[in-house]
């Protein structure tokens, strides 16, 4: 998976480049191209030559590298630290989205999603993989064309077009020192499965089902003092026209003073109740005017039951 970032100099934040992340969970370290380490003066922590066994070849190849330390700017503006290694070459020239991350939402629902190439300049290995994909605000969307579209902590990013448990066990089962901790992982990889790998049917698959997930995760806000979360309705803002049915809830209310007035004492506790929320305020009297538009009116049913007191 690739997505475009804001790499920082944690010394100084005013150093920073827009480039792409290359997303592998192939990979159990981070590594990052010596000329980006070098345009964001990066300070070197430590040398260390790397060894790669390459494929076809019979002895490994070792490579001088440098250890910085850097941060990524997340969707939520704030910095996330890393340690990587400095390489002059990760990868050849992938395939990534030609589209702003704001504008996948709206081009997920065509079947073709532009590309473009572009050389990614920092490798994302599992050390920081599950850290920067899953969080409490996760979710996937299978697009029309199969590829997926998944809500991570560094924005949206389309993914390819099978994702499966296997994939998901063996990533995790070659880092035993994952920085994560295991009962955390099992409840963020259980999610990450009922998203993708299971194909449950409570998948949000809509723009307006997108738009109402975004609208909670950014409304939704605990309350320290009453420990309790609050969250807003997705109501929408513009009004629609609704019936007339004044004849209808008049017709409603002469049915149920038909009824309750068979005993009056019935009549009394209704009475005393509408009385009990005048005063408190739950309810209120009609305007005496009758207004020029036609309304709608909530009716009332009478339900008595004798047997319970």
């Amino acid at each position: 998976m690739c997505t475009k970032v804001t790499l920082m100099n944690p010394e100084d934040n005013s150093k920073r480049l827009e480039i792409v992340v290359f997303l592998d969970n192939g990979s159990s370290h981070a590594y990052i191209t010596t000329d980006i380490a070098t345009q964001l003066e990066l300070r070197k922590v430590e040398s260390e030559d790397i060894t790669v066994h390459t494929f076809g070849t019979c002895d490994p190849t070792t490579i001088p590298s440098q250890l910085h330390t850097l941060q990524l700017q997340l969707e939520d503006n704030t910095p996330y630290t890393i340690s990587a290694q400095s390489l002059p070459i990760l990868t050849q020239a992938l395939k990534t989205p030609a589209i702003a991350q704001d504008e996948i939402t709206i081009t997920a629902q065509d079947v073709d999603i532009p590309t473009t190439s572009s050389t990614p300049g920092i490798l994302i290995g599992m050390d920081h993989f599950w850290n920067l994909v899953l969080s409490p605000s996760f979710y996937s969307i299978v697009l029309p064309n199969e590829y997926h579209l998944l809500n991570t902590r560094l924005g949206q990013v389309i993914s390819g077009k099978k994702l499966t448990t296997r994939t998901i066990n063996s990533a995790i089962n070659e880092i035993a020192d994952h920085p994560m901790s295991k009962t955390h992982l099992d409840e963020m990889v259980e999610r990450f499965w009922k998203c993708e790998s299971l194909e449950t049917g409570d998948e949000v698959t809509r723009s307006a089902d997108i738009t109402c997930l975004d609208f909670f995760n950014n409304t939704t806000r605990y309350d320290e003092t009453e420990q309790r979360y609050y969250t807003r309705l997705p109501f929408k803002l513009e009004q629609e026209s609704v019936p007339d049915n004044f004849d209808h809830s008049f017709t409603c209310l002469r049915s149920n003073w038909k009824t309750v007035s068979k005993k009056p004492e019935y009549l009394d506790k209704y009475n005393d109740i509408i009385q009990d929320q005048l005063r408190r305020g739950i309810v209120g009297k009609p305007p005496s005017i009758q207004p020029s538009e036609p309304g709608t009116f909530l009716s009332h049913h009478a339900v008595i039951n004798e047997s319970k007191k």
